[in-house]
This record gives structure tokens, sequence and C-alpha cells, in this order.
């Protein structure tokens, strides 16, 4: 297998002081298509600290850090045994004219090259502390977490009329709901332009009821735009989360690290060649839609929304999104924390190498494995 390496999951949960515990078992997604982006469900040894944690009386925010560690360093005991018997002078001369960077790699042991740096892959996640679990008999806490699309989820417009959202332009609007939903520092991310009050329609109207997120996603989309939380909790604003990085996975030679690639083409989940939006409002009804086989598609997606009509474009979009999921390639291989949707990952397998776009990515953290869908294949 290449890259011999062990994972290491903790959370760290905001407080004064802050409180840090080991993860022993559970899972962690990025999912695009999905929302929250972003879940986890962690199970970590229960600790007297979190027992009173309670996500409905506030936002709880949680530092969970994955490590893939391709070594070791020598811990006391490792010490303990190296130097036993040996005297103070024998030890002192071990380490005389060595500089403190080289007496530190000595106490690290990578576990396939002797007398290299340690390198370890670190990545970070800011998630919301949707729900806690503890179980005595088990001695451990499960923790729910999201992505800060899910604080959005809670705020509802209770108001009995619709209520147009201030703002000069479409991303000031935003920043104006995301800064009243907790979220101060705005977006982090952005178009140099977006559209202004005065290109904005009906689509900046919030109904009675309606979420901040429902919102959201209706002025966002009818803009060919996506807004959404990213793993270090900023809120980013684009016309899609595609990325440059490209990764390499294989299931053959020495650096393989799949253990098993399952491709899908079906017609009944995924594949559709129409969209057709039904939007009923004030007791009008009004269409956008799209097909690519007129005039009778052979498989059409309806949706229906009690919202003010956006105007036409967002079913082609939508179309456009849609018809990439009829095929698929689903991935299982060892865990590699860096994996992101919007990624390219090309897959190497005995018969050939297929690339993709990644959808998804969910590791499995005690098994130290990860799942990841490709779309887009090719």
């Amino acid at each position: 297998m290449g890259g011999l390496a062990q994972l290491f999951a903790r959370v760290t949960i905001d407080g004064t002081p802050p409180i840090a515990l080991p993860v022993l078992s559970g899972s962690l997604s990025m999912d695009e298509e999905w929302i929250p982006y972003i879940r986890g469900t962690l199970v970590c040894p229960l600790d007297d600290r979190v027992t009173d944690l309670d996500p409905q009386a506030g936002d709880i925010w949680i530092t969970v850090t994955l490590t893939r560690s391709f070594g070791r360093t020598d811990r006391i005991r490792d010490l303990s045994l190296r130097y036993a018997g040996k005297r103070l002078a024998d030890i002192t001369a071990q380490f005389a004219g060595k500089t403190i960077a080289a007496i530190t790699r000595s106490l690290y042991h990578d576990y396939e090259n002797d007398g290299v740096n340690r390198h370890d892959d670190v990545r970070t996640f800011r998630l919301m502390l949707r729900e806690i679990q503890t179980d005595k008999a088990a001695a451990t806490v499960q923790l729910s977490l999201a992505s800060g699309e899910a604080r959005l989820t809670d705020w509802n417009h209770m108001s009995p009329v619709a209520t147009r959202w201030a703002g000069a332009n479409l991303a000031a609007k935003i920043e104006n709901m995301l800064a009243l939903a907790g979220f101060t520092s705005g977006l982090a991310s952005k178009p140099a332009t977006t559209p202004t009050d005065a290109q904005i329609g009906d689509e900046a109207l919030r109904a009675p009821g309606q979420s901040a997120l429902e919102w959201l996603q209706q002025l966002t989309r009818k803009h060919d735009l996506m807004c959404w939380c990213d793993e270090d909790g900023l809120w980013r604003l684009a016309p899609n989360r595609l990325r440059s990085t490209v990764r390499a996975v294989t299931s053959v030679g020495d650096e393989r690290t799949v253990g098993n690639v399952v491709q899908k083409v079906s017609r009944d989940e995924g594949w559709v060649t129409a969209v057709m939006l039904i939007y009923t409002w004030n007791g009008v009804t009004q269409y956008d839609f799209a097909t690519t086989y007129a005039p009778n598609p052979e498989r059409a997606k309806i949706i229906r929304y009690e919202a003010p009509f956006p105007g036409t474009g967002r079913a082609a979009r939508m179309l456009a999104q849609l018809r990439k999921r009829g095929k698929s390639l689903t991935i299982t291989a060892v865990t590699d924390p860096r994996i992101t949707p919007g990624e390219v990952v090309n897959v190497t397998t005995a018969s050939g190498t297929q690339s993709g776009r990644a959808a998804s990515v969910q590791w499995q953290l005690a098994a130290d494995e990860m799942t990841i869908t490709l779309r887009e294949v090719a």
C-alpha cells in the first residue's frame, strides 16, 4: 500500500477554556448535493465538561481536526528504553554538534523512509453542534455537527407579509442576512460585481414562514450563483464549487490505496432529460422549463414552489447539473483528508484510468476509510 499512514481525529469545543476530546469513531462528510454542505456524527469519550452543553441554549461551535500522520514521534517510554543504563556523558556525546532540527528529526520515525522530516496532512472543520447524546453505560458522548447552512434553517420569517431584504446589491443583501444570523464577517469571497437592487426582482422577497436558507437559495439560484459555508466556517458566493486541484488514486502497484470502484449508469436515479419548475404565488401560477429532447422528453423532473416567480433560466441550469448525475463512480479507499468536492479525481484500476469530479466524500474515522462519489465521469 502506498503512503503508510495513521489517521487521528479530535474535537475542540469552543469555550473558556476550550474542551479538547479525542474522537473514538464516527463519520464526517462533504457533499455538494446536500445542505448542509458538511455533516458529521462523532463519538468521543464521555467527559463531565460536556454533559451540560445545550445546543438549544445558544450556538456552540466545534473545530474538528483530522491528522494523517506518516510516522510517529518517540514517547517518554521510548526514550526511557533507548537510554536505559547509559551515562549522561554518553547521551551528550550522541548529540554533540547537532542542530536542534537534527535532534528533533532523530525522535521522529517515518513509517517508510528513515531520516525524513515529519510530514502530516492536517485538515480542520469549523462546525456547529446540532445535537448531543450522552451514553452513561458506554461512557461516550455523540456529537452531531453541521456547517453554517444549518444555522439558517433555525431562522424563519415570522411575519404575516412578505418582506424585501435590504441591500444595495445581491452580495450586500446576503451579508445583511448573514450578520443577523450571527455570521458578522460576511462573505469571505464573492464575484467582483453582483446584480444591483434594481436588477433584483421578487426573488428578494422573504415570504411568511420562509427560512433564511430557503430565501438564500431563492435569491442566488435566480442569478446562477450558489452560497455555502465551507470547512473554515466562511461563507462563499460563486457560480460553482469547481476547484483546480487534481487528485489521483489507484488500485494497482505499490501506491495502491483503492479498495473498490463501483460504476453506476441509471435511468432511475439522477438521469433526467427535462426540468419543469412550477411557481404559485397570490393565486397566479407560472412555469420555467427546459428540455433536451423536444417535444416529448423521456424523463422530466417536476418541482413545485409556493413562491414568487423568479423568471426563467433556473430550469436550464438545474437540467445542466442533473444530467451529469446519471453516471457515477463510487470509490472506497484509504482515508485522504485533503479530498474536497469540486476537485478532479483520476482513478486508475487494472482496466485503465477514469476521471470525474468529486461530488461528495465521506470519511469513516475508525476504519480509516473514505468513500468518494464522482460525477461528470469520463
